[in-house]
C-alpha cells in the first residue's frame, strides 16, 4: 500500500516574497507491504489451499471406494444368504443320494467323474450356492460346532481324522470313502468322530 500526500515547498521569488508551491511526493511509510509481497504471499496462501483441497479431495475419494467396497461384500453376503434361506439338509442330502457308487478320486472334485471325501462335500454344497475348502482338515473349522452326533441335523458335515462325510440323519452318513467303495452310506460312528459342524 502507498500513501501520497503534499509537502509545501517554500520557494523564493526574485521579488523578494515568499510563494508556496505544493509538490506530489509518494511516500512508503517504514514497515509498508509493498504490491509485490502482498501478490506473492495471496499466491502463497492460494497454493496451500489448493494443497488442502487436494488433500481432502484425495481423502473423500479413498473413503467413497471404501464404503463402495464394504456395499458389494454385504450385496453378495446377502446373495449368499438368500441361495441358503430355506434351504434344508434334507434337500442337501437328496441331492447327495444321486451320486451314490460313484468314484472315488483322489484331488476329484466331480460328482460324475469322481471326487475325495472333502471334495464330495464341497461340490454337492456348491450345487447350492455355498463355497467349502477342498480340504477335510479345513472343513473342520467352518460354520459352527455341534456338540454330539445326538444333536446333528441332515447336512451337518461329520469330521474324522484326516476324512469328512455328509451326514443324513439316523446315525447315518453319505461320502466318498476310498478307492475301493467309492460314494457310500456308512454308520456315523465307523470311525472315532473329531467334530460335527453345521453349514446352514
Amino acid at each position: 500500500m502507498s500513501l501520497s500526500f503534499a509537502v509545501p515547498v517554500m520557494a523564493a521569488p526574485s521579488d523578494g516574497t515568499q510563494n508556496t508551491e505544493y509538490t506530489g511526493i509518494s511516500e512508503e511509510p517504514e514497515g509498508a507491504v509493498s504490491d509485490e509481497t502482498s501478490t506473492a504471499e495471496s499466491t502463497d496462501y492460494e497454493a496451500k489451499a489448493v494443497r488442502v483441497i487436494n488433500a481432502l479431495t484425495e481423502t473423500d475419494s479413498a473413503l467413497t471406494e471404501a464404503v463402495e467396497e464394504e456395499a458389494a461384500a454385504a450385496e453378495e453376503a446377502a446373495v449368499v444368504e438368500e441361495q441358503s434361506s430355506g434351504l434344508s439338509g434334507s434337500q442337501v442330502v437328496e441331492f447327495a443320494r444321486q451320486f451314490l457308487g460313484r468314484n472315488y478320486r483322489y484331488g476329484g472334485t466331480s460328482l460324475t467323474s469322481g471326487t475325495d471325501c472333502s471334495g464330495f462335500t464341497m461340490a454337492v454344497y456348491r450345487n447350492f450356492g455355498i463355497t467349502l475348502p477342498h480340504s477335510s482338515r479345513s472343513q473342520r473349522s467352518i460354520g459352527t460346532a455341534v456338540g454330539s452326533l445326538e444333536q446333528a441335523q441332515a447336512g451337518d458335515l461329520i469330521c474324522y481324522s484326516g476324512h469328512v462325510a455328509l451326514y443324513m440323519g439316523n446315525g447315518q452318513i453319505i461320502h466318498s470313502m476310498n478307492s475301493k467303495k467309492g460314494v457310500v452310506i456308512s454308520n456315523a460312528r465307523y470311525n472315532s468322530i473329531l467334530a460335527i459342524r453345521r453349514v446352514l
